[in-house]
Formats: structure tokens, sequence, C-alpha cells
């Protein structure tokens, strides 16, 4: 969302090594994960679609034929969205966008 690798600031200030100066861009971010479901997982479709929306990264956890139970702790995921906006309103707008591109199927 910044435009900053903080891992790569890390390890360069760890090896003694002298900071570029970088700036930092002024956008807001949406996270968002779909939660665990009951049953097999037959299908995961949509997310090649949600991130060809600009400003839009999406990925599932999940893995086509597996069991998944209720949701029982923080990682009890399917997959996420991460989108990324010069406002608010504009990177929740991409996040519902993104959402509704997504589906998974169980049986």
């Amino acid at each position: 969302v910044s435009g900053v690798n903080i891992a790569r600031l890390s390890a360069l200030a760890a090896g003694g090594r002298t900071l570029d100066n970088f700036k930092i861009a002024r956008r807001k971010g949406v996270l968002r994960f779909f939660p665990s479901q009951v049953g097999k997982l037959k299908s995961i479709i949509g997310f090649d679609a949600a991130n060809r929306i600009s400003g839009v990264e999406s990925a599932p956890f999940a893995t086509i034929g597996e069991t998944y139970g209720p949701p029982t702790d923080d990682g009890s995921r399917l997959g996420f969205i991460l989108s990324v906006g010069n406002s608010l309103q504009e990177a929740l707008a991409k996040a519902n966008n993104a959402e509704s591109k997504i589906t998974f199927s169980f049986e």
C-alpha cells in the first residue's frame, strides 16, 4: 500500500548499508479474507477475474478436494483480497468488485 519494501530496507539496515531516501505513497488499502466453510471444496472460481481489476491482488489459500470445517481461529481462511486506491471509498469499491467475482463451491 505504501510502496515501501520494508523487508528490503530492514535487510539493508541490518547489513549496515546506508538507506536511500524513499517516498511513501499516500494510498488506502483494504485487506479482506474468506473465512472457512464446512465441506469438501469442489471448485474455486473468480480469482483471475479479480486480479484483472487494477489495484487488486487476490489468491486462494484453500485446495480443491480438501475438506474444511467451520472457522475456529484466525488461520481458518480460504483466501484473501488486497485492494489499493487513492481513497478508502475507491479501495472498498475495488474489494467489493473483486469479492463479487470469487466463488468457493462445497459439496
